[in-house]
């Protein structure tokens, strides 16, 4: 009996990953997700959002070293992929919290790999996939870069990270 149990709750754990695999787009890999922050300045990231999902807060100069689970990404690279990211800024200069938003393009990959996103002084963002550690010599962002380049997206100013209405599509997008 209870080695029935057993098989019936394997079963029902694994059919919905299996059933998932069969139907989904099978040119999506599932990615972890991971921040940093470069603004060197005693500024932290309070929470940051990639296109609606919470997805950590970030020390001073920290980042890089957890990852957060999952987003979706196609396997090879296509333009106009982009995602939207939000976030809270801890402002140390003025002692509060000052919300922020932009799309910011994924910037083109060879290999799929985490998701990361890069936060830079001025409100500027940058969006990588890549296989190689933040802080490795093979990732696409230095960890010592401090403005992010050329590819960096500017960032603007909002009056709080989610507007009701926002909330509510958000709830309904994810069955609440």
């Amino acid at each position: 009996m209870r080695s029935d149990v057993w098989k019936w709750g394997a079963v029902l754990l694994v059919t919905p990953f299996f059933g998932w695999y069969l139907w989904s787009d099978n040119d999506t890999v599932g990615v972890g997700v991971n921040g940093v922050n470069h603004m060197r300045n005693g500024n932290a990231i309070g929470q940051f959002y990639i296109n609606g999902g919470a997805y950590g807060s970030i020390g001073d100069e920290g980042g890089g070293g957890s990852h957060m689970c999952c987003v979706m990404l196609p396997s090879v690279w296509r333009p106009g992929l982009q995602v939207e990211i939000r976030w809270e800024l801890i402002d140390e200069s003025v002692k509060k919290q000052i919300s922020y938003k932009a799309q910011v393009p994924v910037e083109k990959y060879d290999e799929v790999g985490d998701l990361v996103v890069h936060f830079f002084n001025n409100n500027k963002v940058r969006v990588v996939s890549s296989p190689y550690h933040v802080g490795g010599v093979s990732h696409p962002v230095s960890w010592h870069d401090k403005d992010g380049g050329n590819e960096a997206v500017q960032g603007y100013r909002i009056p709080a990270i989610f507007t009701p209405e926002e909330l509510a599509q958000l709830d309904r997008r994810d069955g609440k």
